[in-house]
């Protein structure tokens, strides 16, 4: 009996059962519009409140300190570009996802200065080097929590000191982290924080910009749009607001806090080391990629010499048995470019070739996990048996 086995989560998870059946009920019976006057309206506005104050939950901020947006591309440019002026300059790592490196390079085109930190093998931003970049000019840091390719996990709560000590903006891209882990605004000093849904089980096209108060006060710094319209989301996000998707993202939000209290993490954490273990022992010339101690429990990057990712996610999915794994980010899959990310942790180049990302998510268990690993090293014995330069060895 063939099975299917989805290992991409870090690109999309399905959406929860739950999610769906919110989004379903709003869709069909809150379908007025949330800024009307009427009843009707208002009754898809209070859905909107109690999404608000669930997503607030998982982050302990404020509700209104949530503003919604269509996910994580979007937060992120909000975040930059309502915030930052021609002659400021900005802070950044190597390796952000594109939608804050994109980001940058159109910033730069507008006359701010911006200096990508260069990130060590292990693939952690070096603090000093933060420092060291901080100009008179310096109004903002934005660096990842959570890598989207290798996991690694940033020292976000030094950097919001560091930050905080030069009265500068942290703003934090928290899109693989959200829903995956703890994160506590108030305990990591976070100024500005970007999520999208489905990244933790909600439907597509739903997300939050975190803006923390303070920043009208302390830094009297406001946060300007960048869709003008009928000023939605207190004036910072105009356009109607998609109310089943951020009602089943209220609900997934709920989800993932109990999964991260319950100890949900933990299991997938022993899981992922399992998979590792079996990999790098029964595999040759395997590699795992980036931290291995300081990093997401659910993202596992696997460099295999003498194999082609590419080939490989093919061939892990072309048979009766089906495995879906990816071999960097889903947004730039489509570019035949080699990693941004692997190339900035300096891996040789025959293991960016073979690089492929294996994102579980908590429903993962040891016999599926059994059941990839055998699949994997089958795959790849058979690949490498085409490669002369492997049976030369």
């Amino acid at each position: 009996m063939s099975q299917t086995l989805y290992l991409d989560h870090a690109a999309s998870t399905y959406p929860y059962k739950e999610a769906v059946a919110e989004a379903f009920v709003v869709s069909r019976d809150f379908y007025g519009n949330p800024s009307s006057g009427h009843p009707f309206g208002a009754r898809a506005s209070a859905e909107i409140r109690k999404a608000r104050r669930k997503c607030a939950d998982l982050i302990n901020a404020k509700e209104s300190e949530i503003y919604f947006t269509s996910g994580g591309t979007e937060s992120n440019n909000l975040a930059l570009f309502g915030v930052l002026r021609p002659g400021d300059h900005l802070i950044t790592s190597a390796i952000e996802h594109h939608s804050i490196l994109n980001a940058c390079r159109e910033l730069e085109k507008r006359g701010i200065r911006v200096t990508y930190i260069h990130v060590s093998n292990n693939g952690i931003v070096k603090l000093k080097r933060i420092k060291e970049a901080i100009g008179n000019d310096t109004k903002m840091i934005s660096i990842m929590s959570a890598n989207n390719e290798i996991g690694t996990l940033q020292p976000i709560q030094k950097i919001s000191e560091i930050a905080h000590e030069h009265g500068l903006i942290f703003h934090t891209d928290a899109v693989q982290a959200v829903g995956h882990l703890e994160m506590d605004v108030e305990k990591f000093g976070i100024d500005m924080l970007s999520a999208s849904g489905h990244k933790f089980h909600s439907l597509k096209g739903t997300g939050f910009l975190y803006v923390n108060k303070n920043l009208y006060s302390a830094m009297n710094e406001r946060v300007s749009p960048i869709i003008f319209g009928g000023g939605q989301e207190s004036g910072l996000r105009a356009g109607t607001e998609n109310v089943p998707g951020i009602v089943s993202m209220g609900v997934a939000a709920e989800i993932a806090k109990k999964n991260i209290s319950d100890g949900s993490l933990l299991r997938v954490k022993k899981i992922r080391d399992y998979i590792q273990n079996r990999i790098t022992e029964e595999i040759p010339f395997s590699m795992v990629n980036g931290e291995l101690n300081y990093r997401l429990a659910t993202i596992l990057s696997v460099g295999f010499r003498f194999v082609d990712s590419g080939v490989l996610i093919n061939a892990l999915c072309a048979g009766d048995d089906k495995i879906y794994v990816s071999g960097k980010s889903a947004c730039t899959s489509a570019n035949a470019e080699p990693s941004h990310v692997l190339k900035a942790i300096n891996l040789d180049k025959d293991y960016i070739n073979g690089t492929i990302r294996i994102s579980l998510d908590e429903s993962m268990d040891y016999k599926k996990a059994d059941f990839f690993v055998d699949k994997l090293a089958e795959t790849v014995k058979m690949l490498r048996s085409y490669n002369s330069e492997y049976m030369g060895k």
